[in-house]
């Protein structure tokens, strides 16, 4: 089914983050810090690792082999009720009056305006809406990725926006984990080397079973030394999907993750990102212009003109257009 191993390709370090979340290539010269296999570290909590995940629920296309055996399901009846929130939890993600204006004057657009919304850990929310109704902005501020005009982002307790830049990116590269519709891979690293990109940026080493765990859920085994360009696009996108759960993050925030994809790969990633909510309690705020990706999520905000317009729980794909469409 796959190809024959490459040689490993060393490639250098010192990457970063751009204020819109793309990653950028190291300065010429700058020496690589780690070796291409981590050293392992202490043991992970099982609460926090992994597990290999098993049957998604639903799949909607033929998975292929990595993706858990499809199960029938029935879908819940429509409902405009908040998903149930666990008692005693604080959300793990804030926007309070949000207002996010590009531009000044005649030429002003409110991408936001004056939006507030919680999050609750361990819960998987679409946002959806049309072009221009501020989806995307919205994930950008939640995600430390663009600074607000007015308001406050609260991301577990502390409020984000009172930030400076070097704290803002610590929070982006320790407690957010990022997936990206163009994978946004670096093309002279392994599979493996962007997978620890997070943690060589951090100065930490891979914790080895946590390591082993997300790579073998996904079945990277057998491409962690080929580079992104030895890759389908079904694989650079499990590869982006490693890179943000290495770091065991606060939130994963998804840009149209299967915008690049097939209706195979799309259904195995939605169903895996799926069993990351339902098994591991990772949060998940994924954008997206499918409305069958919205169902695979307990939530799904629909924007207009930067206000949300809906809040659905359960989504199904004719409650979802409906909603869009007015």
């Amino acid at each position: 089914m796959f190809e024959s191993m490459s040689e490993n390709n060393e490639s250098e370090s010192g990457y970063s983050y751009s204020a819109n979340g793309a990653l950028t290539l190291p300065a010429p010269g700058q020496a690589a810090r780690r070796a291409s296999t981590p050293t392992p570290a202490k043991q992970v909590s099982p609460a926090h690792a992994p597990v290999p995940l098993r049957a998604a629920s639903p799949v909607r296309a033929a998975s292929p082999a990595w993706a858990a055996t499809p199960q029938k399901t029935v879908a819940p009846p429509p409902s405009t009720v908040p998903p149930p929130i666990r008692m005693g939890t604080a959300p793990i993600a804030q926007a309070v009056n949000v207002v996010k204006v590009y531009g000044k004057g005649d030429t002003a657009v409110t991408a936001l305006d004056g939006l507030s919304v919680d999050f609750q850990p361990g819960t998987f929310t679409a946002i959806m809406g049309p072009s221009g109704s501020g989806k995307s902005t919205l994930m950008h501020c939640l995600a430390g990725l663009d600074r607000v005009t007015s308001g406050e982002v609260i991301l577990d307790g502390q409020d984000i926006t009172k930030l400076s830049d070097r704290k803002l990116t610590a929070v982006r590269r320790d407690q957010v984990g990022f997936v990206f519709q163009q994978f946004n891979l670096l093309p002279t690293l392994t599979a493996l080397q962007n997978i620890l990109l997070p943690l060589d940026l951090a100065g930490r080493r891979a914790d080895q079973a946590l390591l082993d765990q997300v790579i073998d859920s996904l079945d990277l085994r057998d491409r962690l030394k080929h580079l992104p360009s030895e890759l389908s696009g079904g694989q650079q996108q499990r590869v982006a999907v490693a890179r943000a759960l290495i770091t065991s993050p606060k939130v994963v925030f998804a840009d149209e993750p299967t915008g690049a994809l097939d209706s195979r790969n799309s259904a195995a990633l939605l169903g895996y990102l799926r069993r990351c909510t339902d098994q591991l309690h990772q949060t998940i705020i994924m954008v997206t212009h499918d409305a069958t990706a919205a169902t695979y999520s307990d939530r799904a905000l629909i924007l207009s003109d930067g206000r949300i317009t809906q809040d659905l729980a359960r989504p199904d794909v004719d409650t979802v257009l409906r909603a869009i469409r007015g």
